[in-house]
């Protein structure tokens, strides 16, 4: 299978997250520069989130950006989304590419290299990595991936050559962004936070122009 140019910045969109919809950060986004928008499906009801859902993607249409679902595979083949991201309660990896057909990007989230091991193996386009913040582990059940442990994982993948791209998700630090990007990370992935003093624009824009320094 053809391995698929998968960008370094993943813009996710977060429910209702201070009455902004998921369209509307996903044009700020956009505006910024992102050219991955992965929509949140954590809504009341299918019938609530596909207008969403539509509204989101007719931005990445105008945008050029890639239109990606999360966990629901449903609205994925519906919508003819460009691509899955797939957690740990959704469906195997293989599964939804078969359901899905091959043109179709197919990522997952994953706390540690076993789970790394596995999707690459079911045929994954990429790997989300995380959490690498205290503040995004949710309910502390995921260990945190500290540098070290990073640097681990990165030479067990190189060790029974498992080439896929590595995205950082859950709220990478700014002091280890650098680090772990010159340790061989492909890429971080953001959302919408209203506590941060800089606009979803502006901050995808500053992080961006950090990317470009890796390319």
């Amino acid at each position: 299978m053809k391995k698929k140019l998968i960008p370094n910045l993943h813009f996710v969109t977060v429910a209702s997250r201070d009455e902004i919809p998921a369209w509307e950060q996903a044009k700020q986004a956009c505006e910024g520069g992102a050219r991955w928008i992965s929509i949140r499906t954590t809504y009341n009801s299918y019938k609530e989130l596909l207008p969403i859902a539509e509204k989101t993607q007719d931005v990445c249409k105008k945008y050029g950006a890639k239109f990606i679902v999360n966990s629901n595979i449903i609205l994925a083949k519906y919508l003819k989304a460009d691509g899955i991201h797939l957690h740990h309660k959704d469906a195997p990896v293989d599964q939804a590419r078969l359901f899905l057909g091959k043109n179709v990007i197919v990522g997952f989230s994953a706390g540690n290299f076993d789970e790394i091991r596995l999707g690459y193996g079911m045929g994954a386009d990429y790997v989300s990595l995380g959490p690498t913040s205290f503040h995004h582990n949710q309910g502390l059940v995921n260990p945190i991936i500290s540098v070290s442990q990073f640097v681990e994982i990165k030479k067990r993948c190189q060790f029974e050559m498992i080439d896929i791209p590595i995205i950082a998700r859950g709220g990478l630090s700014q002091d280890d962004f650098e680090l772990f990007m010159e340790l061989g990370l492909d890429g971080v992935a953001i959302s919408y936070n209203s506590e941060n003093n800089l606009t979803v624009t502006d901050r995808t824009m500053s992080l961006i122009k950090q990317l470009e320094n890796f390319n």
